[in-house]
């Protein structure tokens, strides 16, 4: 009888551990794609150059992350650095390689399994939407 109470519970921990809510420090992890919500004939000016760009942000699971900037099928460059959290890990730290001063913070307004959407908050306010690619 002992026994039996010991395997319910044993298996009742392992399924409610198995349960727990997954950080935003793990789902992060992966990579993601822009995804431009406006359409090009909506942009004038300079902005109209930034249509044709695709960012992809490759987040590590050592923190370490590359950003890629393409243009068409061609990479235009691609940056180092590494990433970390604040504020409860409801706000992304970017640090570019070599330069722990310099820093950009985003606000992580979504971050599901399937998209990312963070805002700026240490420059103009921009929003960046990304979707995980496969």
């Amino acid at each position: 009888m002992n026994l039996k109470y010991v395997f319910i519970t044993t298996l009742l921990l392992y399924f409610l551990n198995g349960c727990k809510p997954t950080s935003n420090k793990e789902k992060i992890i992966g990579k993601w794609e822009s995804a431009s919500n406006k359409k090009s004939e909506d942009i004038q000016g300079p902005d109209l150059e930034l249509v044709n760009r695709k960012l992809i942000i490759n987040f590590n699971q050592d923190l370490s992350m590359k950003l890629y900037v393409l243009r068409g099928s061609d990479t235009i460059s691609v940056n180092s650095g590494t990433y970390n959290f604040e504020n409860e890990m409801k706000h992304l730290v970017i640090y570019r390689e070599g330069k722990k001063e310099r820093k950009n913070i985003a606000d992580i307004s979504e971050l599901s399994d399937s998209d990312l959407i963070l805002i700026d908050i240490s420059g103009n306010n921009d929003t960046l939407y990304l979707s995980r690619m496969k």
